[in-house]
């Protein structure tokens, strides 16, 4: 019974002894950064065999896959209530990092019955998307395991142990940890499920999280886009008063980046004061038709020197050749 739960544990337990063991020979990987990243996309996994529970080999050295186990045997325990039969399957078991949307890492026991080569492996349930941050914190964690543990007194020696250990594993194994400006240690860990760009998650220290969904229409420096995969449609203009506008190469919108290859039609045609427009854009593929008001004489638009004959051409197509078009010097 409890034949995953056990399995981790028994990893959990080789990690520390290697640990000291580590400190004995005066081994020590310095922190590169303080993010670890686990990508679970294309039905990526993590697994590792049992002849870990009987060896000990240099952390560092082990394979991602491998070392992503091993702190996630770490971080289980701060999830799952081990003490509790009815919530350990016997072969698997769910991390939940996020109900809605669904983000949810699965730990599985492989492995024939008869077969000694046993695996612990770690995948993403079927469902599960978008993107999940979080900083565990020496706070954060005491506090997830207390909240598991409230219908007891918690071991506050052991639940203290089991944090440490989650800061050793991110340490011994990546050479990844930080310290806050109060000196708690912390690790960043971000992990990756299908589709990405769909949403994302941020976990705050405090127990609520930020989700943002990928936009299909937004608006930045006064100009308005919509969103096509990685690429934005300029669409118009906040103010259609405005008398002068820049469309830039790429726009940026609550974390996400994209390349600006489109102006709409009639994007800026009801801005009867407009005089200047910048475009630095080179990508853009379309131009719409009466996307400018072509019968406004103070009109002067500006692209790249790069891109003037063929931006001049898609003006002219889009029934706009009468507006002057210029160069952008230097």
């Amino acid at each position: 019974m409890r034949k995953v739960s056990n399995f981790i544990n028994r990893i959990a337990m080789v990690f520390t002894v290697s640990v000291f063991m580590f400190l004995a020979v005066g081994i020590y990987v310095n922190a590169a950064s303080d993010e670890v990243v686990f990508d679970f996309t294309q039905g990526k996994k993590y697994r590792i065999e049992n002849r870990y529970i009987e060896t000990s080999e240099s952390l560092s050295q082990l394979p991602d896959n491998e070392k992503a186990v091993m702190l996630w045997a770490r971080l289980a325990r701060f999830y799952i209530n081990f003490e509790n039969g009815e919530n350990i399957d016997s072969h698997k078991y769910d991390f939940v990092l996020c109900n809605n949307p669904k983000q949810i890492i699965r730990a599985i026991e492989t492995g024939d019955e008869q077969d000694t080569r046993k695996y612990v492996e770690f995948s993403a349930d079927n469902d599960s998307k978008g993107t999940f941050e979080i900083v565990y914190t020496e706070t954060l964690l005491r506090n997830m395991y207390d909240k598991l543990y409230t219908y007891k007194t918690v071991n506050s020696r052991k639940r203290d142990s089991y944090v440490q250990d989650v800061f050793d594993v991110a340490r011994y194994t990546y050479g990844k940890s930080g310290k806050t400006a109060s000196g708690e240690q912390y690790i960043k860990v971000k992990v990756i499920f299908s589709n990405p760009d769909s949403v994302r998650v941020e976990a705050k220290e405090d127990g609520t999280v930020n989700t943002k969904y990928y936009p299909t229409e937004f608006t930045v420096d006064g100009i308005k886009y919509t969103v096509h995969d990685k690429e934005v449609t300029v669409v118009g203009a906040e103010n259609k008063k405005v008398k002068a506008l820049t469309i830039p190469e790429t726009v940026s919108y609550d974390g996400w980046s994209f390349n600006v290859t489109s102006i709409d039609s009639k994007a800026f045609y009801s801005c009867k004061k407009l005089k200047k427009v910048t475009i630095n854009a080179t990508g853009i593929k379309s131009i719409g038709k009466k996307a400018f008001r072509k019968k406004t004489k103070k009109l002067v638009i500006r692209v790249p020197k790069s891109q003037f004959k063929t931006y001049k051409k898609m003006f002219k197509k889009a029934g706009m050749k009468t507006i002057k078009i210029r160069a952008i010097k230097g």
